[in-house]
C-alpha cells in the first residue's frame, strides 16, 4: 500500500534529519576540542578551564585553522599542531595572562613562533568574518570575548541556510535548531538568546 505524505510533513521530516546532523556536528567541534586538550597535556602551568567550558566554540574556531595548517607547507607534527591550536584558543577564549604568557613561551621554546604567527592571521580573518555577519544581523551580543562564544556557528551556517531555504516559518525552525543545539550539551549560551539569533540567521538567507 502506497503511503501519501503533505508537503508540511515532508518539510518537517527534512527539517529533523537537517537538526540531527547539526546537534552531530556541535558535538564533533566539542570532541575535536577535547582531543586537542589532550595532546597538550605534558605542557605545564596551563589553565584548561575555559577549554572544556567552552568545547564546542573553541571547536568551531580552531577546527577551520587545522583544516589551514593541513592544507599548508607547514609540515607539522600531531602534537605540534596541537600546540598551535592550544595557543590560538588561549589567546581568543582565556583572560589568564599567564596562561597566555605560559603557552607563547611554549610555542617559541618549540620554534614554532613563525608558524603561529601565520595561523594567528588567519584566526584574525576568520574572527572578523564571522564578526562582520554577526553584526549584519542587528543583534547586540555584547563584548568581543562575548561575541567569540558564539563560533560554534561557524562549521554550521551553511547547514542553517539549507534549512532556511525550505523553510516558510522562520520562527518554528529557529526553535527546532536551537533545541538541536542545546541538545549536544556543549554550547554553554542562553536558550532564548540563541533562538533570536537563529531566527536572525534564518531569516537573512530566506
Amino acid at each position: 500500500m502506497d503511503y501519501l505524505i503533505t508537503e508540511n510533513q515532508l518539510k518537517s521530516i527534512l527539517l529533523e534529519e537537517k537538526g540531527s546532523k547539526i546537534t552531530k556536528e556541535v558535538e564533533s567541534l566539542n570532541d575535536f576540542t577535547k582531543n586537542i586538550l589532550d595532546k597538550v597535556g605534558h605542557i605545564q602551568n596551563l589553565n584548561t578551564k575555559f577549554f572544556l567550558t567552552w568545547g564546542a566554540s573553541i571547536g568551531g574556531l580552531i577546527r577551520p585553522l587545522n583544516e589551514f595548517i593541513q592544507s599548508g607547507d607547514f609540515e607539522l607534527t600531531t602534537i605540534e599542531t596541537a600546540t598551535i591550536l592550544f595557543g590560538i584558543s588561549v589567546v581568543y577564549f582565556s583572560q589568564n595572562e599567564n596562561s597566555i604568557k605560559t603557552i607563547i613561551s611554549k610555542i617559541k621554546e618549540d620554534g614554532l613562533y613563525g608558524v603561529f604567527k601565520k595561523v594567528l592571521s588567519k584566526a584574525e580573518e576568520l574572527r572578523k568574518s564571522f564578526f562582520k555577519f554577526l553584526e549584519s544581523l542587528n543583534m547586540t551580543l555584547g563584548t568581543t570575548v562575548e561575541m567569540i562564544h558564539y563560533a560554534f556557528l561557524i562549521p554550521i551556517i551553511g547547514d542553517i541556510q539549507a534549512i532556511a531555504s525550505e523553510s516558510t516559518d522562520s520562527w518554528s525552525a529557529a526553535v527546532a535548531i536551537s533545541k538541536r543545539i542545546i541538545a549536544a550539551k556543549v554550547a554553554v549560551i542562553s536558550g532564548t538568546v540563541l533562538i533570536e539569533l537563529i531566527k536572525k540567521i534564518i531569516s537573512k538567507f530566506s
